[in-house]
Order: structure tokens, then C-alpha cells, then sequence
């Protein structure tokens, strides 16, 4: 079945990380941000360049342009869904 069917199979909505996609090295929008995991320095047992060394602000911008809205998205259909 095609990714974009889904939501439909199952009556739910699609969430994804946005067109065009990207990495979940960048940040894993399925991770708390408290788990070091969610912005990994390796992965696999390999060195992610773009995320050696980061700044607390180049983490936040991450946080900020990604996984806010991808979470806030979230969480406002479950809002509409327990205000039914």
C-alpha cells in the first residue's frame, strides 16, 4: 500500500516531516529532544559531520524550524480529537 493511502486505510491523519523530506539526522522529530539521539554526533557507529560540534543555537534552530511545527501539528489534531 502507498505511504499516501494510509491515512486513509486506517481513518487517520498522515504526519511527515515535510516536502521535500529530510534526514532524520538533522533531528528526529520521534525523539524526545532529551534523548542525545534525537541531533546524533554518530550513528550506526558513524561520525554525522554536520552534527559534530553544533552550538546550542544551531541545535535550537533545528528544534525551532523542524520539530516544533512537526510536533505542534500533532499536537493540535489531538487536541480537536479530545475536544469531540
Amino acid at each position: 500500500m502507498p505511504c499516501a493511502d494510509v491515512p486513509d486505510a486506517f481513518g487517520s491523519p498522515l504526519f511527515h516531516q515535510g516536502d521535500p523530506g529530510y534526514s532524520r539526522l538533522l533531528v528526529d522529530l520521534n525523539r524526545s529532544l532529551e534523548d542525545p539521539s534525537a541531533i546524533p554526533e554518530v550513528s550506526d557507529n558513524v561520525p554525522v559531520p554536520g552534527n559534530q560540534g553544533l552550538s546550542r543555537e544551531q541545535k535550537a534552530l533545528r528544534v525551532r524550524s523542524f520539530y516544533t511545527p512537526y510536533r505542534e501539528a500533532i499536537d493540535s489534531m489531538l487536541y480537536r480529537h479530545w475536544e469531540r
